[in-house]
């Protein structure tokens, strides 16, 4: 067998990075044109290639993110984008790449990784554990009453919304307490530059000029999928005009069905269950959430306080998938 050798990507090598990960899922092509057109840069983020024969065969990503737990922020490591290109599959060249990915976040003191799979087994085989989420369907008929009754003033998102005032209302929802993605500038950057929701649905509520609820989503087949819903804990109710009028955006006379990965503990869990809301769990099918405890390692340790499996195991209540980096593609 061809020896593979694991690295880090040098800098001018994220183009190449790019068409390799391109290669192994061509179905990402519109999202990986926005990441190119970007400037090729994820946020506190490593690629890692695998080279056989002088050739990138092999890649991942591992990203370094820092979440609310309690009143403390605790570091945890990401890894996304694993492939190998069709040619040189087989050879676990992917097994190989994730485990460098564990040993360079271990070398750091991250106790935590975690990423999201549809191969739950693969994954699984090298140790990382399902963490299930909870997940959401429920039917909406758009209706004038939402926005004839709401006393907030709508608007679309655009160049004039202050990105200071959605990182305001984001950091003082509940949520963010208990266990939200700490949105740094580099996380709000990618949001804008290369987002996987469809922006004529970023819907955002004011109240004298004041942003203060926004939804986010993205149309899929036979409905809407709702990427994020966050307010200020007192303006709760502007979550519904808003939903509604993202199905008056996206499909003004006909009912459609929003599905979303949602926390039962998010402000709109009772509401939703008062309007033929559906609840399951996540599944290898919706791609999964997983996670994998690390060993500790020796060396440099960057890493003040790292998030662990226990933070799991006693209910972190995690928002929708919104509190991951912005899009892994």
């Amino acid at each position: 067998m061809t020896p593979l050798t694991l690295r880090t990507a040098q800098p001018g090598e994220a183009a190449e990075v790019a068409r390799l990960i391109l290669s192994a899922n061509p179905h990402l092509e519109e999202r990986i044109q926005r990441f190119q057109a970007a400037g090729r840069r994820w946020h506190d983020a490593t690629p890692v290639v695998g080279e056989a024969e002088g050739r990138l065969c092999s890649c991942a990503v591992i990203f370094r993110r820092q979440i609310w737990a309690g009143s403390n922020q605790a570091a945890f490591g990401g890894i996304g984008a694993v492939c190998t290109q069709p040619a040189a599959r087989g050879r676990g060249y992917a097994t190989r790449v994730v485990q460098y990915c564990e040993d360079l976040l271990a070398a750091e003191g991250i106790r935590l990784a975690v990423l999201f799979a549809n191969i739950v087994e693969f994954y699984e085989r090298l140790g990382w554990v399902r963490q299930p989420e909870d997940e959401v369907e429920f039917p909406w008929t758009p209706s004038e009453r939402y926005s004839s009754e709401s006393p907030y003033d709508l608007r679309p998102f655009g160049p004039n919304v202050s990105q200071p005032a959605l990182a305001k209302i984001y950091e003082q929802t509940p949520e963010c307490a208990g266990g939200a993605l700490v949105r740094s500038e580099g996380v709000w950057r990618e949001y804008r530059t290369w987002q996987r929701e469809e922006l004529d649905l970023f819907w955002i509520a004011c109240v004298q000029e004041m942003p203060v609820a926004y939804v986010r989503g993205r149309r899929i087949a036979h409905g809407l999928f709702l990427q994020e819903a966050t307010s200020l804990p007192e303006h709760a109710r502007a979550l519904l005009p808003l939903l509604n009028q993202q199905v008056k955006v996206a499909s003004p006379a006909a009912r459609v069905t929003f599905r979303s990965i949602l926390s039962r503990r998010h402000p709109l869990a009772c509401i939703l269950d008062g309007m033929g809301a559906v609840w399951r769990v996540t599944s290898p099918q919706t791609s999964m959430l997983m996670s994998k405890e690390l060993p500790s390692a020796g060396g440099h340790r960057r890493v003040a306080t790292a998030l662990t499996g226990e933070h799991f195991r006693t209910g972190l209540p995690w928002q929708p998938r919104s509190w991951w980096a912005a899009d892994r593609f």
